[in-house]
């Protein structure tokens, strides 16, 4: 019956989008036909068989046509087998390297596909959806893994919405198919030894293991099936921790923590990139202080911030970016740090952080955001991501700390102009220090003296400024800004900055261009 269906589907079934039925294929369909008649001759009688790209194809053109008898698919059962040779055919399996590179790209169509037939069956025919089908949608929830398209993932989140929706079906298949039933087997033999078995922080963990080579132990592709054979699996652990909520890891943390703290041990950069993510998704669901209380803070301080010295040169500039972007929000979610970065307004009152908190924040200060500077000031791109991290925490918590220096070595950098990014993080720093810590800002006048006027002149005397943004109106802008601020605050403790700047400007008139706006003050 469908002998021309299957053929045409052979010949075309991977042209065009898999949102639309190619011509070629919806006209190979017989004039009638029924659901048991797809059962029968489409899908077969082999329960462990899965549809490829061309069946599938095959199968979409004959669910979405109007020749389909609707009453025969009434069937539960028929559906549900429907639905699971579907499954099959979308699930990404295991292999010993992973998904193939060169199959990739009609892996990721084979998926699409799967998922619009899935939808459709879930919403026009009614179909339920058990948990054996729904486990291989959640790898296809995310739009960074390669075996996803562009509407896979608002399909796949929808698939998942539409059939967890009820009582408490989500958690149930979080906690038993999801987290016990895959996940589980994949991390166990990964787990680190600062937490147990059952989750729970270890009170004699054995030494770090980390960096162990594989010759001591077991291959990687046999500790790490995760990383190996089952690269979708951090994609279906990502889902597990966005689709839970406070009620869920209240009673649940302890099946995400071993998962999560193997991932976070991961060297791998992108891993651990995607680690640190998923930690801050996490991290925001949890109730507060739960894990304070369950003596796992400490615990995630540990296995994170040794991320904050991934520093060149060892590790490649781009990817020490991406790793310290990462990190940092990190740490600060497990200080309690809530201010967004960027914001240089008035400071707002923050909620008491406990001496664990303030122990932490001064860590990052210290041995993070000092440290990395000092060790690789030379790397612009990382100057510019410390200062617009120590600007989140002077928001936050007032601490001026050593970083003037930091900035004024920034700022005052001849070379400085050559990537004006950093300039303007380290001019954000600054605005962000005086409007924070004022009432202790007068035993720096003269070093902010200092870094305006030496970063304006170097501006100025740069004659091939790079192009794009900021602009060099856009950094001028920022510094007279910056000495409006500081004039504010030593009119209010009794100096005048027009007269400090006086001797200076009739020295180096192009000052006065800088300072004009506090020629009446």
């Amino acid at each position: 019956m469908f002998e021309e269906l299957l053929k045409a589907a052979s010949q075309h079934g991977q042209v065009g989008s898999p949102a639309t039925v190619p011509s070629e294929i919806a006209q190979c369909l017989p004039s009638a036909f029924s659901l048991q008649d797809i059962l029968d001759e489409l899908v077969g009688s082999d329960s462990q068989e899965k549809g490829d790209i061309k069946s599938l194809r095959a199968l979409q053109a004959c669910i979405d046509s109007d020749r389909l008898d609707r009453e025969s698919c009434t069937q539960p059962e028929a559906l549900e087998r429907l639905a699971k040779y579907v499954a099959r055919g979308i699930s990404l399996g295991a292999s010993p390297s992973g998904i193939d590179a060169a199959k990739v790209k009609i892996a990721a169509a084979q998926g699409e596909l799967g998922l619009r037939i899935l939808s459709d069956l879930g919403n026009n025919l009614n179909a339920h959806l058990g948990p054996d089908v729904l486990l291989p949608v959640t790898a296809y929830t995310n739009s960074s893994d390669p075996w996803t398209t562009p509407a896979s993932p608002a399909l796949a989140s929808a698939i998942l919405d539409r059939s967890l929706d009820t009582g408490g079906s989500r958690a149930t298949f979080i906690t038993s198919t999801v987290l016990t039933g895959f996940l589980r087997p994949l991390f166990v033999k990964s787990r680190p030894s600062t937490v147990t078995a059952a989750g729970r922080k270890a009170e004699f963990p054995e030494p770090a293991s980390r960096y162990q080579s594989s010759l001591s132990g077991p291959p990687e592709t046999e500790t790490k099936p995760w990383k190996h054979g089952h690269r979708h699996a951090v994609a279906v652990f990502e889902w597990a921790v966005h689709a839970a909520d406070a009620e869920l890891l209240a009673r649940h943390w302890h099946m995400y923590t071993p998962m999560l703290l193997t991932l976070l041990d991961e060297p791998a950069a992108p891993v651990k990139v995607r680690a640190l993510s998923i930690f801050g998704a996490f991290w925001a669901r949890c109730p507060p202080s739960l894990m304070a209380r369950v003596g796992l803070a400490d615990v995630f301080e540990q296995a994170i911030f040794p991320a904050v010295l991934d520093l060149p040169s060892l590790t490649p500039e781009d990817e020490s970016v991406r790793i310290l972007d990462a990190a940092y929000p990190a740490l600060f979610q497990i200080t309690g740090l809530a201010y967004p970065e960027g914001d240089i307004g008035e400071p707002v009152k923050q909620a008491s952080f406990t001496d664990a908190q303030r122990k932490l924040l001064d860590k990052i200060i210290r041995e993070g955001i000092l440290v990395g500077y000092h060790h690789a000031s030379e790397y612009i791109r990382v100057t510019e991501l410390l200062c617009k991290k120590a600007q989140s925490i002077v928001n936050g918590m007032g601490i001026l700390s050593d970083l003037i220096p930091m900035i004024s070595s920034v700022a005052t950098d001849p070379f400085g102009t050559k990537y004006p990014p950093a300039l303007l993080a380290a001019i954000h720093l600054l605005q962000a220090i005086m409007r924070c810590c004022w009432p202790r800002i007068t035993g720096y006048n003269t070093d902010i003296v200092k870094v305006l006027t030496i970063c304006y002149l170097n501006i100025e005397d740069e004659d091939d400024y790079p192009q794009g943004a900021p602009s060099k109106e856009d950094v001028v802008s920022e510094l007279a800004k910056s000495a409006e601020i500081l004039s504010a605050i030593m009119k209010a403790n009794g100096d005048n900055l027009s007269e400090t700047m006086a001797p200076l400007i009739e020295k180096e008139p192009l000052l006065q261009n800088l300072f004009t706006p506090l020629k009446d003050d």
